[in-house]
């Protein structure tokens, strides 16, 4: 499914903003379909036709995600993703490495993680926030998200961590 559009795959709008339970309510009634068990495999409609249990399960990853969302988003509309962050963001993110690395405790690092986490659902947030005619703001901020998010899985802290 990759270059696929999975918005349209789920029969979804294309919008940042999807409709999570519509999202899961898809999703559940395609893995019924794939479901070897399933008379429905046999007579799959259209628009799973050639995928396969593990290409549905990556589409769907993909759309529960943000950040990944953020990027398949991007890529749909024909906008390229960032490859480098802009230069005020670097310098955000250098700041924030030397703040980290100062930090003496593991409480002030969890801390830390912790505020970089609400920032990174603060950005989530503005995401949903914009318009079309933002992209480039957009594609910006994605890529801020995914430089954090990275920067969090190096010092081993999920960003998705539910406490």
């Amino acid at each position: 499914m990759s270059g696929k559009n999975f918005f349209q795959f789920f029969g979804l709008p294309i919008s940042y903003s999807l409709d999570e339970a519509a999202l899961v309510r898809v999703y559940l009634e395609r893995q019924r379909e794939f479901h070897p068990d399933s008379v429905v495999a046999d007579n799959c409609i259209n628009s799973c036709a050639g995928t396969s249990v593990a290409e549905l399960n990556t589409a769907y990853q993909v759309l529960m995600n943000p950040i990944d969302r953020a990027e398949h988003y991007l890529n749909v509309l024909g906008m390229q993703t960032l490859d480098q962050l802009p230069s005020d963001f670097a310098e955000e993110m250098f700041s924030m490495r030397q703040k980290f690395d100062s930090l003496q405790t593991e409480s002030e690092k969890k801390e830390f993680c912790a505020s970089l986490n609400q920032r990174m659902a603060d950005i989530i947030s503005l995401l949903h926030g914009l318009k079309e005619d933002e992209l480039e703001k957009f594609g910006r901020y994605a890529c801020l998200l995914r430089f954090m998010n990275s920067f969090l899985e190096k010092v081993e802290l999920n960003a998705y961590s539910r406490n």
